[in-house]
């Protein structure tokens, strides 16, 4: 495996209490009748990629929200939370950066969050630094693509590896289901309950130990690419039965 994708900002750093808080404090400012409690909350999160599209039963009043309007409120509000919230970093999440370098293994970033607030939760952590993303994409980045599939794609583009030489960090059943559609070598579901039809695919569950996980996949071939592989040396053995022997002349 040449590189590691987060599929999302809570693989680095668990924003979502403060994130409730400020879509609240979004809806009450913009007039909206929704709140969401912290299951709630926690419930969307596990079936989204990352929350950030409002959901209500009253359809009438959805449909007269401006989406966009309603986000840039809500980045306001979470960028100030981020500015007042004293971070602790995550020791293992620290570690597996500390590897990742060491290994020299590409990292990227894909989040449904703003540059705006990406950026000031990697300023909030001292331990995880600006170097240590070869490539980042956020939502509203131009030329970003639509589809989160071809984001994988053109991440991996961006940093120069191939999809099935990646392993995706996911926290959602969503994202999980994502990166395995666009082909990722290896699939991690991080502090996320998966499926057996998950499981028997090959995702791989990790439960708070995200490093020894990516240690033991570090290494480890995708089916394709021993496929890839016995095919290639399969051939090298061909050529090398059929090709003429080579006869040295002496003067």
């Amino acid at each position: 495996m040449k590189a590691v994708i987060f599929g999302s900002l809570n693989a680095i750093c668990d924003l979502s209490e403060i994130e409730r808080q400020a879509f609240n404090q979004a809806f009450s400012q913009s007039g909206l009748p929704w709140h969401w409690d912290a299951r709630t909350y926690r419930d969307m999160s596990l079936r989204l990629t990352e929350v950030y599209e409002p959901s209500s039963p009253d359809h009438a009043t959805a449909r007269d929200v401006n989406l966009d309007e309603l986000l840039d409120l809500k980045d306001e509000i979470l960028f100030n939370l981020i500015e007042d919230h004293s971070f602790v970093e995550d020791p293992l999440i620290v570690g597996l950066f500390d590897y990742l370098r060491r290994k020299r293994m590409s990292r990227g970033l894909i989040s449904q969050q703003s540059r705006l607030i990406v950026n000031s939760v990697r300023a909030a952590l001292p331990g995880i630094l600006a170097s240590d993303f070869s490539s980042v994409t956020c939502r509203g980045d131009e030329g970003r693509p639509e589809t989160r599939q071809c984001v994988y794609a053109d991440l991996a583009s961006t940093m120069r590896v191939e999809l099935d030489r990646c392993i995706a960090i996911e926290t959602t059943r969503r994202g999980i289901e994502t990166a395995r559609a666009a082909g990722v070598g290896h699939v991690v579901a991080y502090r996320v309950p998966i499926t057996k039809q998950q499981k028997a695919s090959g995702v791989v569950a990790a439960a708070d130990d995200l490093l020894a996980t990516l240690k033991s996949l570090h290494w480890t071939r995708t089916a394709s690419q021993v496929l890839a592989h016995r095919a290639t040396t399969q051939t090298v053995r061909i050529l090398s039965a059929t090709a003429p022997e080579r006869r040295i002349r002496t003067a």
